[in-house]
């Protein structure tokens, strides 16, 4: 059995290089191979030396954050902005600014069931952590990452998806067989992303009493840190396959071009395609997470190829047998993006150079499908 020849699959493949051509123009659910085309929107758009950074001043005995949709803002950059800003003892406050980009919270298409999950966080001009706390099981405490005393965490063998009601979380017991680690992502990154620095810099010793949080406009000099390379942006995007990366990535990118919605970053990033005569691509958010989503094997290889010199985009992809989402799969020829949800597999990227696109829909039995594909970049593309 085959991948092209198993009736129960929908399959589009091509790798002009090799011959290969099913279905290439057809219209697929292409999960995370949406990426490339994001990946390609933001190299296109942005500056290869573009940074993204957050900001910070002091005013008044107020530490002010701007957020300015930075992507990888972490708990670290937190604590290393506390530890050498020198900041002054008795704060009194600190107020967030979230007036940069203008997300949707949830893109249209995404699943209602995946709320709460790690992999499908709120998306918003505050991305801190990835939005998401991570949460491992070791010996018979729970320990989070980051750590903090906002979330009170606990187990259900009754739960399935995170349950989230203010600051209690209650996970599944199951995701933590055999010594597992799981994730959830918080409804109100603002809100989480002020309680962290607050508690840390109550640990610090620089606020004296109960600290007023609050949002409002950054007031003062605004000073930049957590400053991260477009880059490494990307490796976060393609390497693990970050949702929330992808969406901030095309509001940057649609900001760049004049927009201010999703909408219209969509829009922009169309417009885009079809000067370059990649009209049948329909797009309702930047990760894949959107059902709504139809891309063809032909579209994502013509991308492919306008990227295949592109040192920053090569670097970020996953690696066969090596690194990311393909640490476990195939071998060093092989450097691509795979996506999935349910009943959808896909992979796309470069087998020994060669552009190709393989994308799998209405599979039943997700193992299957990804064993075929992997069977057949081996035998038929890198042989």
């Amino acid at each position: 059995m085959g991948l092209l020849d198993d009736g129960e699959y929908l399959v589009g493949a091509l790798c002009p290089s090799r011959g290969v051509s099913v279905n290439h123009d057809k219209l697929f659910t292409p999960a995370s191979n949406t990426k490339i085309i994001t990946s390609w929107f933001t190299l296109n758009t942005l500056d290869e030396d573009y940074e993204f950074y957050s900001e910070y001043s002091v005013y008044d005995r107020t530490l002010y954050l701007k957020s300015r949709g930075n992507p990888l803002l972490g708990a670290q950059d937190i604590q290393t902005l506390i530890d050498q800003a020198r900041l002054p003892q008795g704060l009194e406050g600190v107020t967030l600014d979230t007036g940069y980009l203008n997300p949707e919270p949830r893109p249209p298409g995404w699943c209602f069931d995946d709320a709460g999950e790690g992999y499908a966080p709120v998306v918003g001009d505050v991305c801190f952590n990835l939005n998401r706390v991570s949460v491992e099981r070791r010996g018979g405490e729970l320990v989070m990452d980051p750590p903090n005393s906002y979330f009170e965490v606990s187990v259900s063998r009754s739960a399935s998806n995170p349950l989230i009601k203010g600051r209690r979380v209650v996970l599944s017991e199951s995701r933590f067989a055999s010594g597992g680690k799981t994730s959830f992502s918080y409804p109100s990154p603002p809100r989480f992303l002020l309680e962290y620095t607050a508690e840390i810099l109550r640990a610090r010793g620089l606020a004296n009493g109960r600290l007023r949080l609050a949002l409002g406009r950054l007031r003062g000099t605004p000073f930049p840190f957590a400053v991260k390379s477009i880059g490494e942006v990307l490796r976060t995007l393609n390497k693990h396959s970050e949702n929330i990366v992808a969406e901030l990535l095309l509001l940057h990118s649609g900001k760049e071009l004049g927009a201010g919605s999703l909408g219209e970053s969509l829009k922009k990033l169309h417009v885009e395609l079809e000067k370059r005569s990649i009209t049948r691509v329909r797009l309702h958010d930047g990760s894949g997470l959107s059902r709504y989503n139809l891309v063809s094997p032909e579209a994502l290889v013509k991308i492919l190829g306008w990227l295949q010199d592109n040192g920053v985009f090569l670097e970020s992809l996953p690696v066969g047998s090596v690194d990311g989402t393909l640490s476990k799969r195939l071998n060093r020829r092989v450097r691509a993006k795979t996506g999935s949800l349910q009943g959808v597999r896909a992979l796309s990227g470069y087998a020994d150079g060669e552009c190709f696109s393989i994308i799998v829909n209405h599979c039943l039995d997700a193992d299957v499908a990804v064993r075929l594909i992997d069977e057949f970049v081996v035998r038929r593309l890198l042989s």
